[in-house]
């Protein structure tokens, strides 16, 4: 790969001579320019800010997103119709300019957790705090989005916007970027021990849960359930998720590996199921299990349940 350096100019080199295509005295919606990357990044690198990333190692397929050039946040049981909507309205006003021909385009990322209806103290109400929040609908400023030997970084911003205050925060985007796609891959570390600070629910009420659930499918009363429970660890180090978002695509090539952080708040998952495909006005959409709160008190489980593509 070019060195960061080179990389770097040429990356803006190209934005400079882009730019004047963008829509900038369209009065709404978004507006994203895709560039070719010289060569595809096998993890999604490490930039600070709000960030997530998915891959899919048999596929070949990779989308980071870093920072916000748009968000919408709902909860309560009509969460879902309100970003629905709010998708939908978007999908029109979105420019998309891809002047190098890559195929790529700007994404958001459409997530949502297990309690439709969060503790109205919650810091995910008021969207103050580094908690995830309830239900988001997400489009990345910086974007990276690989399929096989080919990739694109993605910029996108709200519109109308101001032609040189973005070109200023593109060029600073380029420039972190630059320097980390060059960066080797995490080497594998010695096995950690881990510090176990106990489960929710404890172990005997698990057991007892467990046993309640496989007398109910015995006698037809339901006929799956998915259990889950929350572990507490302590290292002696920290955990460097980055290593284990590769690993996990390694042990789990057929699995869509995700990450979403927020401020001090890291979502990590690797699940077989298709999260949410569009194609054209086609809806693609694998529902193996659903989440739900064990009950009304219980804590918020943080599950990421989609990706919208436009």
């Amino acid at each position: 790969m070019l060195a960061p350096l080179d990389l770097l100019q040429q990356l803006q080199a190209r934005l400079d001579e882009t730019l004047g295509s963008l829509p900038w005295d369209t009065g709404e919606g978004m507006a994203s320019l895709a560039l070719a990357l010289p060569s595809a990044p096998v993890l999604p690198p490490e930039l600070a800010g709000p960030r997530f990333g998915l891959i899919h190692g048999r596929r070949g397929e990779l989308r980071a997103g870093y920072g916000i050039a748009a968000q919408w946040q709902a909860a309560g049981p009509n969460r879902l119709l309100e970003l629905g909507n709010a998708a939908r309205a978007l999908s029109p006003l979105w420019h998309q300019v891809d002047p190098d021909e890559t195929g790529f385009h700007g994404f958001a990322l459409m997530g949502f957790a297990a309690d439709p209806d969060p503790p109205a103290s919650s810091a995910r109400d008021t969207g103050q705090g580094d908690e995830l929040p309830n239900a988001l609908l997400w489009v990345p400023e910086l974007a990276l989005w690989r399929l096989q030997d080919q990739a694109a970084v993605v910029l996108s911003t709200r519109l109308p916007a101001s032609k040189s205050v973005l070109r200023r925060r593109w060029m600073g985007w380029l420039a972190r970027l630059a320097a980390t796609l060059t960066e080797p891959l995490p080497e594998p570390l010695t096995p950690g021990p881990l510090q176990h600070l106990g489960s929710l629910p404890g172990l005997r009420d698990w057991q007892g849960l467990v046993d309640s659930t496989l007398g109910k499918i015995e006698g037809g009363a339901i006929e799956k359930a998915v259990l889950s429970r929350q572990v507490g660890l302590r290292g002696l180090r920290s955990f460097d998720l980055r290593r284990l978002q590769g690993v996990l695509t390694w042990l789990f090539p057929s699995c869509q590996v995700v990450r979403i952080a927020q401020g001090d708040t890291n979502f990590v998952a690797a699940t077989p199921e298709r999260l949410l495909r569009v194609r054209g006005h086609r809806v693609e959409v694998d529902a193996i299990a659903g989440t739900a709160a064990r009950s009304a008190s219980s804590a918020q489980d943080a599950a990421l349940t989609g990706c919208l593509i436009r």
